[in-house]
Formats: C-alpha cells, sequence, structure tokens
C-alpha cells in the first residue's frame, strides 16, 4: 500500500513513530514548527543499517528543516555546518540538548558514525 508516494506505514513503525512524535511535542527539535513531516532519520539508512529505525536516528523536523536535513537548501546554517555529517551532528546534538541522549549507548555509536568528537 502506498500513502502519497511512499510505502503505507507498518502497525510497528506507526508505533514508533507515534513514540518519536510524544517524545519530540509534536514540533520540529531544529526551529519549534508543529507542522511536521514524519519522522527523519538522522543517518540515513543506506549509510547505517543496524540502528537505521533506533529512537535516537529520527527527529521530528518541519518541511523546511527536513529539506535543510538532506541538503535541499541551503536554510540558515550555522557557520561551518554546510555539509551532510554537519548536519548530522547538528541533529544529534538537538536529541543530546532536549533530551539527555548522550548517555544512551545508540546515540553514542549514531554520533561516532558522523565524526563526533568523543561524549
Amino acid at each position: 500500500m502506498k500513502a502519497s508516494g511512499k510505502l503505507a506505514a507498518s502497525p510497528v513503525q506507526r508505533i514508533d513513530n507515534l513514540f518519536i512524535y510524544e517524545r519530540d511535542r509534536g514540533m520540529c527539535l531544529r526551529c519549534g514548527n508543529i507542522n511536521c513531516d514524519p519522522p527523519h532519520h538522522i543517518v540515513f539508512k543506506s549509510e547505517y543499517g543496524a540502528l537505521q529505525d533506533g529512537q535516537w536516528n529520527r527527529i521530528l523536523l518541519c518541511r523546511r528543516c527536513h529539506r535543510w536535513a538532506h541538503g535541499e537548501t541551503s536554510g540558515p546554517l550555522r557557520e561551518g555546518m554546510s555539509d551532510k555529517r554537519a548536519r548530522q551532528r547538528e541533529l544529534l546534538q538537538l536529541l543530546a540538548d532536549c533530551h539527555g541522549a548522550q548517555n544512551d549507548l545508540e546515540w553514542q555509536e549514531l554520533w561516532k558514525s558522523v565524526g563526533g568528537d568523543s561524549v
């Protein structure tokens, strides 16, 4: 089944997505917008197999910030944040700042995979 051009979420994916929506309080963690796309994979599925659907590899983003995360628009980038790995580190840092994720082993593994300094 397809929903808006993509495969429809399975029951497990819907439950996982609901967890992400509740954890991120239903808003884009980057800009605070309440109109969000489905949870975004920070480290893309093609790059990270084992933990691709883990809770710390997904974040709520609005359409504008989601496009920024994929490098489709420059957006309001901070200085030095123009490459993909830097965008991934910024999103992982948001999870650490908002939810204390840096204490979780899954988050630490993701952080290392995007070239983050030791925690």
